[in-house]
């Protein structure tokens, strides 16, 4: 039986990561069926973080990999009988984990008996910060930063100079896996058409079953409009219990606008953000694309001259209403409780 090929998509974030993982991991069944297999073994939720938190890829301080471990010997030996059961030809490993700064030996190591492509998504540079700052601010509470996005960004780029390096990243993994075994895809709509879950299918070497199966992901953390960001800011900033910040937060995206959201940051900025890239993502088009003429992404460069006003932060009214529809909700809540 020959070597299956074993995909590992390292992410980046904020490049349809979630949505590829729910829709690999809801159509497991239907996927094997036609020779793809996503792994429930080391399967947390829709990713495979279990891989990559073994393998030394999480948020902690930079540690030894200890391959021999009972844990990563079993999670190894669960994955070949998972593939040897499943016949499949192609294997699909997706954890977004992966593009910490951690040592990638110990990966290669104990999938030296497959034949490896790394899938790395790229997203321009504009778009990823603001989204990346969407998310934390979504996400962390009492956040170390400043109010607003430059100070964010000021704040990411002091604590790690590299944080979003696309060039260090894939040298990273080229130095061990080889530049023919890692797989680039620009993240942009126009070159993803028509979502990035058959892009992705296309590009491990499966586009037949793109042909077969409904592939539609469906949207997963999509972007907010700046007036929800600022109000969930001011929640996550206060000092009140983990519980009611969670319903206040869930209340604030639940009562967002619809439609698409403005842009935080302003286009100068923007268009900063792209230019300081731009020699990076010429080098990866030609080395991991063969695209001659160097280009990465082909969506037009934010103009700096673009009319513009910043997002207000929300009244501190607002912040009032906000907080006591969630509160008396939750009265409301308990008092239907009692009375059944």
């Amino acid at each position: 039986m020959d070597t299956p090929t074993l995909f590992l998509h390292i992410g980046t974030n904020k490049t349809g990561t979630s949505a590829i993982q729910r829709f690999f991991n809801q159509q497991r069944d239907a996927l094997q069926q036609h020779g793809l297999l996503y792994p429930a073994a080391g399967c947390a939720g829709d990713a495979h973080y279990t891989f990559s938190t073994l393998l030394g890829f999480d948020h902690g301080k930079p540690r030894r990999v200890d391959l021999s471990a009972p844990p990563l010997r079993d999670l190894r030996s669960r994955l070949e009988q998972e593939i040897a059961r499943s016949a499949c030809r192609h294997v699909l490993i997706s954890s977004e984990n992966f593009v910490l700064p951690r040592a990638v030996e110990p990966v290669q190591e104990l999938l030296r008996d497959f034949e490896v492509r790394v899938v790395v998504y790229l997203r321009r540079h504009d778009g990823w910060w603001e989204s990346a700052y969407n998310q934390a601010v979504k996400m962390v509470a009492q956040p170390p930063w400043g109010r607003g996005f430059e100070r964010y960004l000021r704040y990411q780029r002091m604590r790690n100079p590299q944080y979003g390096g696309y060039r260090a990243l894939l040298d990273r993994w080229d130095a061990v896996f080889g530049t023919d075994n890692v797989i680039v895809r620009p993240y942009e709509k126009q070159q993803n058409a028509p979502n990035v879950a058959v892009d992705i299918l296309h590009a491990i070497g499966c586009g037949n079953i793109a042909q077969q199966l409904d592939v539609r992901p469906g949207h997963v953390n999509g972007s907010l409009h700046g007036d929800t960001v600022h109000l969930i800011d001011a929640f996550q900033r206060a000092r009140i219990e983990p519980d009611l910040r969670r319903r206040l937060i869930e209340h604030a995206i639940a009562t967002a606008p619809a439609g698409p959201a403005p842009s935080l940051v302003e286009p100068a900025l923007r268009r900063r953000l792209v230019e300081e890239n731009m020699q990076d993502y010429a080098h990866i088009a030609r080395k991991y694309l063969g695209r001659k003429d160097g280009r990465l992404f082909l969506d037009p460069l934010p103009d700096p001259d673009e009319p513009w006003t910043p997002q207000p932060r929300p009244p501190l009214s607002a912040v009032v209403e906000a907080t006591v529809q969630v509160l008396s909700g939750t009265a409301a809540a308990k008092g239907e409780r009692s009375v059944a």
